[in-house]
Order: C-alpha cells, then sequence, then structure tokens
C-alpha cells in the first residue's frame, strides 16, 4: 500500500466496497492501510462506503478536483480542528454521510455539492465569496432547517431542499436559479420570489403550508407543482405563462383556474381540490394531454376544446352531469367518470381508448359503445342502470367488470375475445352465459346472479380459468361443458375453488401420462392414469363429483369416458 506514495503520475482513483462488482469480480483493498497513503496527485477521488470519520492527514489533496464518498462513516472533512482550503476542487459528494456541518469556505470553487440524505446535516455555511456553486443538493436532510444566503449565489442553477425543515425562502438571492425543489418541506410557509424570474423553469412545493404564490414574471417556467399543498388557495398568475407544460394543485382549496393563461400546457392535476368548481377555458387547448379533476365540484366539461386530450380523470365528481364529447377524439385513451352524476354517454369514434371507467355512475341508463374500440382494454360498468350491453368490436378487452347491474338482463357478446381474463357480473339478472368467446378467462364472478340458469362452456374455453364464484346463484341448474374443456381446466394439478350455493367445493384432478394400461397392453393411443382429490362441507345430492372422481376407468379410455361423465356433470344445486 505504501507503493501508492510512490506513484507520482496517479490522478484517477476509485475504491470499490467488498461487495460491490468489478468487472465481474470481487475487489477489496485493505483500507485501514490505504487511506494513509493516498497520493497527493490525485485529481479524482471516488470511495463508495469510506469507513473513517475524515480525510487522513498526510493526504493534502492540493490538486484534488472530484471528490466523492458516498454512503461513507465520514463527519468532518478534516480532524483535529484542522482546516485545508481545497481550492481546486469542484465536484463534492458525501450524500448519505455523517456530515453534521459543512463550510464551503474550505471549497471556494466549489461547482456542485451533492449532500443527499445525510440525516445528521444541520448547517451550511455560505461565506460571501461563493461565486462559482451550480448546484446544491440537500435533499432528504431531514434536520436541516435554515439556509442562510448572505449574498447572492449568482450562478447557483439547482436548488434542492426536498423534506427538511426549511420555513423559507427567497428566490431574490438566486437570480439564474433555473430548478428549486421544496418538496414534503412540511414547515415550509413562505416563497419570496422577485416580480421576474426570467431563468426558473422548475418549481416544486409539493406538501408545503404555503397558502398563495404570485409567480410574477416566469417566462421560462416549465413545471409548478402544488400538489397536496392543503392550505393553498390562490394562485397568482401574469398574464401569460408561455412556457408552462406541467402544472399541478391536486388536493388544494384552489377554487378556479383560468387555462387561457397557459397556452402550452401540457398536463393539469386538480384531483382532490373538494372546492374546485369552474375550469375556464376562453379557447381551444390543442397541447392538453392529461387533465384530472377528480373528485372536485365541477358539473360540466368539453372535450372538444382539447383535441389532443389523451387522459380524462372525472372520477369522484359528485356534481358531474355532462360531458360533452366531439364526434371524434382521436387521441384519448383513458376517461374516468366513475361515480359522477353522468346518465348517458356517446363515445363516438375513440380508437385509442384504453381505459373506460363508469363504475357507480348510477343515474347511468344508456351507453352508446362505439362501433369500433380495437384498443380498449380495461371497462368498469359497476353499479349502472343498464338493462342490457353490447360489447361491440373491443377484441382486446381483457378486463369486464358489470358487477352490481341489478337491472341487466342480458350481454351481447359478437365478436370472440381472445384476451378477456376478467369478468364480473356479479348482482345482475343475467340467466344465460356463453364462455365460448373467453378462451383465455381466468375469473368469472356471478355471485347473487339469482336468475342464472344456464352457463355454455364451449371446449376450451376454461384452460385459463382458477376462479369461479357461483354463491347465492339459487337458480343455477345447468353447467355444459364440451368435450374435455373440463379436463383442460383442471390438467395443471392446481387447486379450483367453485364458490356457490353455501358452500365451497375444491377439486384437484391429476392427469398423469403411462405408457401401459394394465387392462388393454397391446393399444397404441395415448393413455392417462387420473387421480382425484376434492372437498365439500357435505356430499352433493346429485352424485356426480362421486361420478366424476371415482377410479374405475381404465388408463386407455379414459379421455372417452371422462367426457362422457362430464356430460353427466350438469346439476350443482
Amino acid at each position: 500500500m505504501k507503493g501508492f506514495r510512490k506513484m507520482k503520475g496517479l490522478r484517477f482513483l476509485k475504491v470499490y466496497r467488498a461487495e460491490d462488482e468489478v468487472y465481474g469480480e470481487d475487489f477489496t483493498l485493505e483500507t485501514d492501510q490505504i487511506d494513509q497513503y493516498l497520493p497527493n496527485t490525485l485529481r479524482y477521488l471516488n470511495w463508495l462506503g469510506y469507513p473513517f470519520q475524515c480525510l487522513p492527514k498526510t493526504f493534502q489533496a492540493n490538486m484534488l478536483v472530484y471528490l466523492e464518498m458516498d454512503y461513507s462513516d465520514i463527519s468532518q472533512l478534516w480532524g483535529g480542528g484542522e482546516r485545508k482550503v481545497l481550492n481546486k476542487l469542484r465536484f463534492l459528494d458525501l450524500s448519505r454521510s455523517d456530515l453534521i456541518s459543512f463550510d464551503l469556505g474550505m471549497t471556494p470553487n466549489l461547482e456542485t455539492l451533492h449532500l443527499e440524505e445525510c440525516e445528521a446535516f444541520v448547517e451550511l455555511n455560505i461565506p460571501t465569496g461563493c461565486p462559482y456553486l451550480e448546484t446544491l443538493n440537500l435533499n432528504r436532510c431531514y434536520n436541516f432547517a435554515q439556509l442562510h444566503m448572505p449574498v447572492k449565489c449568482p450562478k447557483l442553477k439547482s436548488l434542492k431542499l426536498s423534506n427538511s425543515k426549511v420555513s423559507n425562502f427567497n428566490i431574490g438571492m438566486t437570480p439564474n436559479l433555473e430548478a428549486l425543489d421544496l418538496g414534503g418541506c412540511e414547515y415550509f410557509v413562505e416563497l419570496h420570489m422577485p416580480f421576474e424570474c426570467p431563468k426558473l423553469k422548475s418549481l416544486e412545493l409539493s406538501n408545503s403550508k404555503v397558502s398563495n404564490l404570485n409567480i410574477g414574471m416566469t417566462p421560462n417556467l416549465e413545471a409548478l407543482d402544488l400538489g397536496g399543498c392543503e392550505y393553498f388557495v390562490e394562485l397568482h398568475m401574469p398574464f401569460e405563462c408561455p412556457k408552462l407544460k406541467f402544472l399541478k394543485l391536486s388536493n388544494s382549496k384552489v377554487s378556479n383556474f383560468n387555462i387561457g393563461m397557459t397556452l402550452n400546457l401540457e398536463a393539469l392535476n386538480l384531483g382532490g381540490c373538494e372546492y374546485f368548481v369552474e375550469l375556464h377555458m376562453p379557447f381551444e387547448c390543442p397541447k392538453l394531454k392529461f387533465l384530472k379533476l377528480s373528485n372536485s365540484k365541477v358539473s360540466n366539461f368539453n372535450i372538444g376544446m382539447t383535441p389532443n386530450l389523451e387522459a380524462l380523470d372525472l372520477g369522484g365528481c359528485e356534481y358531474f352531469v355532462e360531458l360533452h364529447m366531439p364526434f371524434e377524439c382521436p387521441k384519448l385513451k383513458f376517461l374516468n367518470l366513475s361515480n359522477s352524476k353522468v346518465s348517458n354517454l356517446n363515445l363516438g369514434k375513440t380508437p385509442s381508448l384504453k381505459d373506460l371507467d363508469l363504475g357507480g355512475c348510477k343515474n347511468f341508463v344508456e351507453f352508446h359503445m362505439p362501433y369500433e374500440c380495437p384498443k380498449l382494454k380495461f371497462l368498469y360498468l359497476s353499479g349502472l342502470k343498464l338493462s342490457n350491453f353490447n360489447l361491440g368490436l373491443t377484441p382486446n378487452v381483457s378486463k369486464l367488470d358489470l358487477s352490481g347491474c341489478n337491472n341487466l338482463v342480458e350481454l351481447h357478446m359478437l365478436v370472440e375475445f381472445p384476451h378477456l381474463k376478467y369478468l364480473n357480473l356479479s348482482g345482475s339478472k343475467v340467466s344465460y352465459l356463453n364462455l365460448g368467446l373467453t378462451p383465455r378467462l381466468e375469473k368469472l364472478i356471478l355471485e347473487k346472479c339469482y336468475y342464472l340458469q344456464e352457463i355454455l362452456a364451449p371446449m376450451g374455453c376454461l384452460n385459463n380459468l382458477f376462479h369461479l364464484n357461483l354463491s347465492g346463484c339459487n337458480s343455477f341448474a345447468y353447467f355444459l361443458f364440451g368435450c374435455n374443456s373440463f379436463a383442460n381446466f383442471l390438467f395443471d394439478n392446481r387447486y379450483y375453488e367453485v364458490l356457490g350455493l353455501h358452500r365451497v367445493v375444491k377439486l384437484k384432478l391429476i392427469l398423469e401420462s403411462t405408457d401401459i394400461c394394465p387392462l388393454h397392453p397391446n393399444n397404441n393411443l395415448p393413455k392417462f392414469l387420473v387421480k382425484c382429490e376434492y372437498e365439500e362441507p357435505r356430499p352433493l345430492s346429485s352424485g356426480n363429483v362421486e361420478k366424476l372422481i371415482s377410479s374405475g376407468l381404465c388408463a386407455c379410455t379414459f379421455l372417452e369416458s371422462f367426457s362422457a361423465t362430464i356430460c353427466g356433470l350438469q346439476r350443482l344445486a
């Protein structure tokens, strides 16, 4: 290790912990020795998990430009009260260390300082001569409470103080600031902003105690996050914010907003703003893609004003009664109107729609599916007053929820649905169900379908089914299986639960191939032996399950006989 002192030209040194891999091999250094022989010629030193509380006395670090000691035990740069000024240091990262305080006077030419997640860190000294600092990261320094800036930091571009105890800040001291992150600062109450902030691009104040904000002249502002600011009531904006793209005011007390002042807005989140009643849209917003107004008091909205909208969330808007939709919405992918007062909806042409939620719309009586929704995957219509429903041309739907549709008597499925995995018709009045169009169905819920009498399951449609709920289906009489469909249903040796009629019946069929049938040794056809297990609280009156699990079938005729047995398995009640 003493050989390091003799390396007069060594400039780059990166030390790995034992558990870190270098070029696929474990690399270990005797760190209790190497720290005493660090060469003073080093420009770059990266020591992950540095195990000491300070830098070694023998290390002058006069040439050091880059120093990174993430996850280290360092609590101060120099021990014993020693104070060495590192004039050439430009980059310093002591994140997740035991550092308590730091004096920027020891690094007068520093450009980047990362002290992220230094939980013990409480004090940062910024002297008058600190003109080069561009990035200061104090994110998640949970005990850091006050940032003293006695003079301006003219080159500071990025300042991160999220989840700290800072209570206020004056942007005027950082005239060229581009990004300010104060998210999660629960003690933060006031942001002082000058009339003009020409360089500011991103401002994060989420989950703070800020009550109002005047962003003044911020011509380059692109992102503003005030989400979760439960005391926030008013946002003062200049006549125009030409570059603002992302605005989040969710769960605040804002009551209205004029979107006309943000012509380039792409995402607006007002979800959970329970006092919000009106969104002013004086003219078309061609760039808006994401709009969230969930759990607000908005009563109507015109999608025609947002021709490129991809996601609209109005879920939980209990005062919402009408959605105006143009004949064509080519970009719309996500639409949530759940638990609103909407009574009807005509989707028109929505070829890109993937997710539609109308669950809990108790006043909804009529729903017009567009002629074709080729990309629709998730359809939630629970609790509607529909009497019948035509799924139309939605070949890619994978989840259909019609639970609680107490007036539903007929489900029209005119085409095959090869991707449908979840179907819930609980509480409906459907009497007949054909599963032949759903070959990949995994979960079928028919709980409390009191009028259900018959289910048709053609060959292959139960191959993936693992959950079937028939609880409360008191009129159910027939489950008609096609050839071998039930055998395939149970072929992979899993347990399947059939919930119904005040009991739970568990069946397990284990099919094993065999080369020779004891009764027909010369038969060359495929042969299978079956082992069956089942559980039921009380014997079934029809005896069909007992017939199904009987072991009297020979191996080579099993499939034919098994099919005949299944045909007798009709009465479950």
